[in-house]
């Protein structure tokens, strides 16, 4: 439900928001953003700001499909809890049993990675960036993007890794004869500390898939994205109605110009690479705030949102970390960043106001931010708290 009549939803249906929110934009550079701020089940107010598509002036809207980056991790989560609550799996079944290749941690030898220990980052499996970013490849133009590369100092990657998700995915875990250095790979023994791994979030997609006997677009949009009417969601062109109404992604480069990417994906697209929109992320922190359940669909039941938003009390990050959620309190989030994407959805349980930024500018060096999304949580905090 989109509410108007709420005094929130008032204040921030104002011509003082908008203009705030886009000198933040034009500040930090950004092309396009989108924002939405919910409230229990209803959605109080949401915009897009500049341009999803800046050669062809067409403006970014509430409802135009952002990249979501790490946000996408999100959705893996809940597919797994759905999945356990199916009785496909179960949280502590050893990994082994859903993939055609070994996977082991030498640092833990005698012990068993679980699904768990990949939903929570404390499978001991750390990203190496040299490999991973240079994974990221452009379909449409891998000339142009391999330029990029370069300009980020990737101008020497391992050739040997595939495209391919599963090869991938293979090359980069397993102890199998296709696994590269692979032993080389885990930093840690399991369930010893937190250590974030995209990588690992391709590995647990591989699990689920294998144990519904059926790929990760279909579950999302079969049991997420289809019961919540999340209609501007998806990966890849195949999902949608119409693809290019998604918003194009930029690059701010060192002078300050800005560049328009080509479109990308990664073996590990499940880690970061969902698009959706302000409004459709807006049902989504809807259903959370509602513990699992919107206009009469139960994604997840009140326990398994219990155990979804249990963080693991590891160290170095795990003691605010559940399963591809991070907790604070009462307050659940991710964000997210990948070239020229900048994300983040929160909700706060306790009142249950949920706040979605969305931006697809970024700058060439992954390391730094443009403060568009920071500074726009910041004013939007505001708004709410006077």
């Amino acid at each position: 439900n989109i509410t108007k009549n709420n005094p929130l939803a008032q204040k921030l249906n104002s011509a003082e928001v908008t203009n705030k929110i886009e000198a933040i934009r034009k500040q930090a550079q950004v092309v396009g953003l989108a924002v939405a701020v919910t409230k229990g089940k209803d959605i109080l107010w949401s915009r897009g700001f500049g341009y999803a598509d800046l050669k062809n002036k067409r403006l970014a809207t509430a409802n135009t499909p952002f990249r979501l980056a790490s946000v996408s991790k999100t959705f893996l989560g809940i597919a797994a809890m759905q999945a356990v609550e199916r009785g496909v799996l179960t949280l502590d079944q050893p990994v082994n049993q859903f993939l055609p290749y070994p996977v082991k941690n030498p640092k833990s030898p005698d012990q068993d990675i679980l699904f768990r220990h990949l939903l929570n980052h404390t499978s001991g499996l750390y990203d190496d960036n040299d490999i991973y970013l240079c994974s990221f490849n452009s379909p449409d133009n891998s000339e142009q993007f391999q330029q990029l590369r370069e300009q980020a100092g990737l101008e020497h990657c391992d050739l040997r890794y595939s495209y391919e998700t599963s090869l991938f995915i293979e090359q980069y875990t397993s102890s199998s004869a296709k696994g590269i250095d692979s032993q080389a790979h885990f930093n840690q023994p399991i369930a010893s500390a937190f250590e974030y791994s995209n990588i690992g979030a391709g590995l647990a997609a591989e699990v689920l898939e294998n144990a519904n006997h059926d790929n990760i677009h279909h579950l999302l949009k079969k049991y997420i994205f289809e019961p919540l009417n999340m209609v501007d969601t998806g990966f890849v062109q195949a999902d949608f109605a119409d693809f290019s109404n998604r918003s194009k992604n930029y690059i701010i480069d060192e002078q300050g110009e800005v560049l328009e990417l080509p479109f990308y994906t990664l073996p590990t697209f499940v880690d970061g690479g969902l698009y959706s929109s302000a409004n459709d992320l807006a049902k989504y922190l809807a259903m959370m705030a509602n513990n699992g359940t919107l206009m009469n669909q139960q994604i997840l039941t009140k326990t398994s949102i219990k155990t979804l938003l249990t963080p693991s009390g590891l160290k170095n990050g795990g003691e605010n970390y559940g399963l591809f959620w991070e907790v604070f309190d009462t307050v659940i989030t991710h964000d997210g960043g990948d070239p020229g994407v900048e994300t983040i959805i929160s909700l706060d349980r306790a009142s249950g106001i949920g706040v979605i930024v969305l931006v697809n500018s970024g700058l060439l060096d992954l390391d730094k931010t443009t403060e568009a999304v920071d500074k726009t949580l910041a004013y939007l905090a505001q708004i709410i708290n006077q």
